[in-house]
């Protein structure tokens, strides 16, 4: 996302990210990406950033996704 805010991108992939996973949800990298296609083009994209800022936790066998706490 060029020319935008990284803050802005980061609050953007927060809102999704706990959009599509419900608090103490593990969710499968499939399903996840599946959730995420209904509001964005770049899937992998999102859930990577949800990661690395912390939103989602991923599994250390790398096959679920939840969220972290706030």
């Amino acid at each position: 996302m060029p020319g935008l805010p990284v803050r802005w991108v980061d609050d953007v992939v927060a809102a999704v990210a706990r959009r599509v996973v419900r608090p103490g949800e593990a969710v499968a990298e499939s399903a996840l990406n599946e959730r995420l296609r209904m509001f964005v083009l770049d899937a992998a994209f999102f859930h990577r950033h949800a990661v690395d800022t912390g939103v989602l936790r991923r599994a250390p066998d790398g096959t679920r996704y939840e969220l972290t706490e706030d």
